[in-house]
């Protein structure tokens, strides 16, 4: 699996520090309900050959709170990838963390490509929890694959919270052409249709941005 994949699916934690799969974070510790993970851990394994950087970045993405949500550390990531019963390498973590970042600060870009739609009333949207699905593929992702288009390698579920109204996203993540060894993806977010308010969204979306409403670039490189 390349480090795209690895970065997205790295264990319990995956994207903001959702779970992978129910499977995957079976145990005795209990969940945040926030974002389906455990306390962090951010001890050594005993056969690590040296720790890693316990420091953790600061996202862009607000939580209900106020304050942003915080991405794992290195050592966060490799007890994870050590909980799902990879072999990771500690002199990759830095990589996979660096992409792991970039890949949902980019989800959370296109997001608020949608919230603009409701600028008027809410400009403020705030993320409030989110869970990983690599293996729930959404129906679209299913229609696209039955077309002939490669699957997403993993699956997202944002909800947030539009000034006192939630909203769930569905984001799949696609591998993009790579450049220079460089790897690149693709991200399909939009709102789940749980209402007229997203059927509209949904319907009125690719008007706006073909007249120029809303710009948001789809592909990103990191």
């Amino acid at each position: 699996m390349d480090d795209l994949a690895k970065a997205s699916r790295a264990g319990c934690p995956v994207g903001l520090g959702a779970k992978a799969a129910p499977e995957a974070c079976a145990g005795k510790a209990e969940l945040n309900k926030l974002n389906n993970m455990e306390a962090p851990n951010q001890q050594p394994a005993r056969d690590q050959p040296y720790p890693l950087p316990k420091s953790r970045e600061e996202s862009t993405i607000p939580t209900a709170e106020g304050s942003n949500w915080i991405y794992p550390s290195e050592q966060m990531f490799f007890n994870a990838m050590r909980r799902k019963g990879w072999d990771p390498s500690v002199e990759d973590m830095a990589a996979v963390v660096q992409i792991h970042n970039a890949v949902n600060e980019r989800a959370w870009y296109h997001v608020l490509a949608w919230e603009r739609l409701h600028e008027r009333t809410c400009d403020q949207p705030r993320l409030v929890r989110f869970q990983g699905k690599p293996s729930e593929p959404t129906p679209k992702a299913r229609v696209m694959e039955l077309l002939g288009y490669a699957p997403p390698f993993d699956r997202h579920d944002w909800t947030i919270n539009r000034c006192g109204k939630e909203v769930t996203y569905l984001i799949d993540f696609y591998r993009g052409a790579s450049k220079d060894g460089t790897p690149s993806f693709h991200i399909d977010a939009r709102p789940a249709i749980t209402s007229l308010s997203t059927l509209i969204d949904r319907a009125m979306m690719p008007i706006y941005r073909a007249v120029g409403v809303v710009r948001d670039g789809n592909r990103g490189r990191v």
